[in-house]
């Protein structure tokens, strides 16, 4: 895994990709560490995450991390809790995995329209094979894995086998589910519509036959179960947060109440709440559960997958919005990279932003000029380094400029003709054209 892991950073890093970007610009990070920690004292240390921070943050925008992606639906039993289904029909379920479970009504329909009346329903009960319940050679496995049934056979040796079996079935689930409470003693349930699975059912041969969920009351017979997964994106994310952690690195994401992973959605929700706990002597409530908002995120330096209320991420900030960060119709929006920004910038702390496209690299010489090169575009106190003086601060209101340009130094050019090419393209744009807007008045900020 480490070799692979090197592979693809080498990869990554001649392309154009956001590992590169977000490499680069942890530079700066770095580099401030550096600066502060000679300016402070070598003997000093630093701590990466706060000394920093006073300085300098990083914020990726990610208008689409947190999003939910729905498996295929597949029809399974699921009666008192206890997920009924062979090892490829549970969608590789393994515990602490999400589900949306809901009733399938088509049975029902086609059974109505067939003309079947409550006798021929009743025998099909008997016979094993009614919607609500799984046939007797699935119980009789189920029921294996627990009471040590050497084969299905056992199991149909009289009708009075399913219910009893069942019931052993149920106990036995009713055990695993108490034990998964227990370790989550005093944190929030499920968000409505979602449903975690607490332990796999495995028969004596150690075959996969059932899953147990969070819930007793989901009893829907015939239904239909999706698994909620994460989007391959968002590991990237998360190894990106892990490989920066302890530097002020964050993520601001685009929240949408009904598209968000339910994990995810519960985070958000129990931050707002606890921040409501907090504001009760003041007065405050909260108000109804927002749909839209925009999220500051950062690494869980605790996350354990084995922890079902674990998350590599963790809220640092939620602000409500009454609309997106696109406007315009769903088959014309506005662009993305001003959505991004617009995120971004709510979470922006300090006098200076700079803006990075996600294709974009940072040499460690970058690093180091640019902050010395900024100080250079506010007015600062003559006859003293230490800007902090007392009487006689910094006045960084009085700018000598607003929007500051630096040229771009287009790696590509080193590959090959077409680099070449294109990067002789961008710098012509950077230069010769926005000049020639500027001085047509019609230019706008690029970037």
């Amino acid at each position: 895994e480490e070799l692979q892991e090197q592979v693809e950073q080498w990869a990554s890093h001649r392309s154009q990709s956001v590992v590169r970007t977000i490499n680069g610009a942890v530079n700066y990070l770095r580099a401030l560490e550096i600066l502060v920690n000679e300016r402070e004292g070598a003997g000093r240390g630093v701590d990466k995450f706060e000394d920093i921070r006073k300085h300098a943050q990083l914020i990726l925008a990610h208008q689409t991390y947190g999003k939910k992606e729905n498996k295929q639906a597949v029809q399974l039993n699921v009666q008192q809790g206890v997920i009924i289904g062979e090892h490829d029909q549970l969608h590789d379920l393994k515990i602490n995995d999400w589900v949306i479970i809901k009733k399938d009504e088509s049975r029902k329909a086609t059974a109505k329209e067939a003309g079947k009346d409550e006798d021929e329903e009743s025998h099909g009960r008997r016979e094993g094979s009614h919607e609500g319940k799984p046939s007797t050679s699935v119980v009789g496995r189920v029921v294996g894995s627990w009471l040590g049934y050497s084969s299905p056979e056992r199991a149909r040796e009289g009708e009075d086998a399913c219910p009893k079996v069942r019931a052993d079935v149920v106990e036995k689930a009713k055990s695993l589910r108490g034990q998964w409470k227990a370790k989550r003693s005093g944190k929030g349930s499920c968000p409505p519509g979602y449903h975690v699975v607490v332990a796999i059912l495995k028969d004596g041969k150690g075959a996969v036959i059932g899953a147990v969920i969070d819930s007793e009351s989901v009893d829907y017979g015939a239904c239909t179960v999706v698994k909620v997964g994460m989007q391959k994106h968002d590991e990237d994310v998360h190894y990106m947060l892990k490989a920066h952690a302890g530097y002020p690195f964050f993520v601001a994401m685009d929240f949408k109440r009904d598209g968000c992973h339910p994990r995810l959605l519960a985070l958000i929700d129990e931050h707002v709440d606890n921040l409501s706990k907090k504001a009760e002597g003041s007065g405050w409530k909260p108000a109804t559960k927002f749909k839209q908002a925009s999220v500051l995120l950062k690494y869980n330096s605790e996350y354990s997958k084995d922890d079902p209320d674990s998350w590599p991420v963790k809220v640092v900030h939620v602000l409500p919005r009454v609309r997106g960060l696109l406007i315009g119709s769903a088959g014309d929006p506005s662009q993305g990279k001003a959505g991004n920004q617009l995120g971004a910038l709510r979470f922006a702390e300090g006098h200076f932003l700079q803006m990075m496209d996600c294709n974009m690299g940072c040499y460690a010489g970058e690093t180091f000029k640019v902050p010395i090169v900024l100080r250079g575009f506010y007015k600062r106190p003559e006859g003293s380094y230490n800007p902090t003086v007392e009487g006689n601060p910094e006045n960084r209101l009085e700018l000598k400029s607003r929007i500051i340009g630096f040229r771009e130094h287009i790696f590509t050019r080193e590959h090959g003709l077409v680099g070449q090419i294109m990067a002789d393209a961008e710098w012509t744009f950077g230069t010769l054209v926005q000049r020639l807007l500027e001085f047509l008045t019609v230019r706008m900020h690029y970037g």
